[in-house]
């Protein structure tokens, strides 16, 4: 029994879902930090990715703070303009505000295949200066959300009231005592601290998320339910009787926590009430509760990019690293390069859209011209079509890597979780040194490989799969 199976049969053994404040459900707000940071004893520690601490410099330089409060307005004024006109729509669509460049144009690939429906959407985003250029979707953001706290703030200041001071309810005390005793570890102060915070803002993003549903809309569709603005999203919904979709976002196998539950009749509080995989393998491996019915639909991406890049030429000498936000991939691909070179074979390392704008900050030893690294927002498609061999540790890339007729390649140094089933079933190979590595890519040999997994990881038709389910649970009142 690995950790994931042993954490599951735990929440369930001790009913912690039972735990509830004020009407919030505390297990779901931390159940994946205390499966990382108390049961599995570890965290992933990855660099702090904000511009100030990044380079102080951009921060402070007068031209980039008064750019920076310039579109801030005029996000501020979108967002009152856009709530003002709206109408009532099908769909309340709410994202990350991401960007890449897909076939010579730059779009969303989370919301732009809306445009493929004849379904009236309502964009919301949540602005990420990492990620993003600017807003691409008419509709409303957070601006208004984070305007509301920063003012309350320096009005509760003015008065001389200490607002975000810290005050453990008993009833969490006693949740987090209980957490204590049955993980028998100490659950240090911090964490407590994290735990109210926590839900101090789920509390103030349902009452925002309520209000901007409110007769607006038929039907909510998002991504990732586990966070906390998710979960303040569906929790939002599910009192105005609005049916909620996500749309699979990334990997969700069996060894994946979020789509994973033992007592399934019962933890349904803030899961969706659809769950829209990329195809019947992910429907599959997951394990939902009774509340969430998983419904294969397709990637409309990956149906993009099958069309447009069919005629694409898979180069065999080209081998690309895909980052997982662990230092020990980059240094790996730095000690193949030369060896490879010399063998004809081209390198590259493509950056996790996170580590974008300050990986030379951050990972300095990538920067030293010996290997091309791929900073930009391209199609990562256009990689795996063009390229044969695909290394990684955990990524999403390296199932979509299969649909293009790819090697992939694992790296086993972390826990490589649901990409581990693709080495089960055959589809990718392990290796733990860089001279397995070299071998399998010299000696590599695909040619029996069996090309049905790329159906099953990737419905087709995707766009239309996904209008007619909506159309369907639009109908059908909760």
């Amino acid at each position: 029994m690995d950790k994931l199976e042993e954490f599951l049969k735990f929440e369930k053994e001790n009913n912690l879902f039972d735990y509830t404040y004020n009407g919030i459900c505390l297990w779901a707000l931390v159940r994946g930090g205390v499966f990382l940071r108390y049961y599995t004893e570890r965290e992933y520690h990855h660099p702090d990715y904000s511009i100030k601490n990044a380079n102080p410099g951009i921060q402070h330089c007068w031209l980039d703070r008064f750019r920076l409060r310039t579109n801030y307005i005029k996000l501020v004024l979108k967002h009152i303009f856009h709530r003002v006109v709206a109408k009532k729509k099908d769909v309340f669509c709410s994202n990350v505000n991401i960007y890449k460049i897909i076939n010579g144009e730059r779009v969303d690939p989370f919301m732009d295949f809306f445009r493929g429906t004849g379904l009236t959407v309502h964009y919301h985003t949540r602005y990420n200066h990492i990620r993003s250029y600017d807003i691409i979707h008419p509709g409303t953001n957070d601006c208004i959300f984070i305007l509301k706290e920063v003012l309350l703030n320096r009005f509760y200041g003015l008065l001389g009231i200490e607002r975000q001071r810290i005050e453990i309810p008993e009833e969490i005390r006693q949740f987090v005592e209980c957490l204590s005793e049955k993980l028998s570890v100490q659950i240090d102060r911090e964490y407590k601290n994290q735990i109210v915070q926590m839900v101090r803002y789920f509390v103030s993003r349902k009452s925002f998320f309520k209000k901007l549903l409110k007769n607006r809309c038929r039907c909510v569709v998002h991504g990732n339910y586990a966070n906390i603005d998710h979960m303040a999203l569906i929790s939002a919904a599910r009192e105005l009787g609005i049916p909620t979709v996500e749309l699979q976002h990334g990997v969700a196998g069996k060894k994946h926590l979020a789509y994973n539950f033992l007592d399934a009749s019962r933890e349904n509080k803030y899961l969706p009430d659809y769950f829209f995989t990329w195809g019947d393998y992910w429907t599959k491996t997951v394990s939902l509760p009774e509340g969430t019915t998983p419904i294969s639909v397709g990637f409309p991406q990956m149906d993009v990019s099958r069309n447009y890049l069919k005629d694409v030429r898979q180069n065999e000498k080209h081998v690309i690293f895909y980052s997982s936000q662990i230092r020990a991939l980059g240094i790996l691909a730095l000690d193949v390069v030369d060896e490879l070179a010399e063998l004809g074979f081209t390198v590259k390392y493509k950056l996790h859209p996170n580590e974008r704008k300050f990986w030379r900050i951050h990972y300095p030893e990538l920067n030293t011209g010996r290997i091309e690294v791929l900073d930009e927002p391209l199609n990562v498609h256009e990689l795996l079509a063009s390229a044969k061999f695909h290394i990684g540790i955990n990524s999403t890339v390296l199932f979509e890597a299969l649909a293009f007729d790819a090697v992939v390649l694992v790296y086993d140094i972390d826990d490589i979780r649901e990409v581990g089933a693709l080495v089960e079933m055959g589809y990718a190979h392990l290796f733990d040194s860089k001279e397995a590595l070299l071998r399998l890519i010299v000696e590599s040999d695909d040619a029996s490989k069996d090309k049905s997994i790329s159906e099953k990881l990737f419905k087709q038709n995707a766009v239309k799969n996904i209008e007619s389910e909506l159309i369907r649970i639009m109908s059908v009142k909760l």
